[in-house]
C-alpha cells in the first residue's frame, strides 16, 4: 500500500492538477508577551480566537506565551501552479500583522520575528476525500478544517 500525503502539492503531480487547489494561509508569531497581556486580551485561559470578517483569520496563544496569528489573503496562483516561494508574501505577512494589532492595539509596540506559511488542499465541492485503490494507492485529503 501506498499512502499518497501531498495535499498542497497535489498539482504537481500528472493528471492532478485540477483536483484540488493549493490555497495558502500565512502567519505571524509575536516575541513572547507579559502575563499582564493575556489577561487583558482575555485570552489568560489560551483559547483560539476569530472574527467574522472576509477574509478568514484565527489565533491561539503558544506553549512559550507568543500569539501565533494567521489568515488567509496569499493570492491563488494560476493553474493551481505551487512554489516555495509562493509562502513568502510581504504583503501578506504585513496585512496579518496591521490586523493582529488592530485586535490587540497593546501590541502596537510587539515585535513579531517569526513569519511563515501552510499550503493545504481545497477541493472545489468543499469537502474531504479518502480513496483506497485496487492499485495499492490511498489517500485523503482536502481537509480545510469545517468539513
Amino acid at each position: 500500500m501506498v499512502v499518497r500525503a501531498l495535499e498542497g502539492w497535489t498539482p504537481t503531480l500528472a493528471g492532478a492538477a485540477r483536483e484540488i487547489a493549493p490555497v495558502y494561509s500565512l502567519m505571524v508569531a509575536t516575541e513572547p508577551l507579559p502575563a499582564e497581556f493575556w489577561a487583558d486580551a482575555g485570552l489568560d485561559g489560551r483559547p483560539t480566537f476569530a472574527d467574522h470578517r472576509h477574509v478568514i483569520i484565527y489565533g491561539q496563544r503558544t506553549a512559550d506565551d507568543r500569539i501565533a496569528f494567521g489568515g488567509r489573503g496569499a493570492p491563488y496562483h494560476i493553474g493551481s501552479s505551487v512554489r516555495p516561494s509562493f509562502d513568502r508574501d510581504p504583503g501578506v505577512f504585513k496585512m496579518l500583522r496591521e490586523t493582529l494589532v488592530e485586535l490587540f492595539p497593546a501590541l502596537v509596540d510587539a515585535a513579531s520575528p517569526t513569519a511563515g506559511a501552510a499550503r493545504w488542499a481545497f477541493r472545489v465541492t468543499g469537502t474531504p476525500r479518502r480513496l483506497r485503490a485496487e492499485s495499492g494507492i490511498a489517500w485523503a485529503g482536502g481537509y480545510v478544517g469545517d468539513a
